[in-house]
């Protein structure tokens, strides 16, 4: 039985691999359109996103026999608790 390895992604070649990671999951699929990598790569951005000035984010990657498989970021919007008195994260780009 194959294991499923959880990792937490935090260098830039890693965050790469988060972004590019539909490419080799869709490839076959003729209906998908690719997002644009710089779009993508500002978007995870923690130093230029301004979203990061009142939320955090962690992302995380999914590999079964060495071979990457899933991604998921998991965030917290300190903005969004603060106006709906909620304490609550969100999970993101599946």
């Amino acid at each position: 039985m194959s294991q499923i390895e959880i990792k937490k992604i935090e260098s830039k070649s890693e965050i790469m691999q988060f972004i590019k990671l539909p490419w080799k999951i869709y490839k076959d699929y003729p209906c998908w359109v690719p997002p644009l990598i710089m779009d993508r790569k500002k978007m995870l951005d923690k130093e230029h996103n301004p979203f990061f000035l009142h939320g955090s984010a962690d992302y995380f990657m999914a590999y079964k026999n060495g071979e990457a498989v899933g991604r998921i970021a998991a965030i917290q919007n300190d903005l969004h608790n603060q106006v709906h008195e909620e304490n609550i994260g969100f999970f993101w780009i599946f």
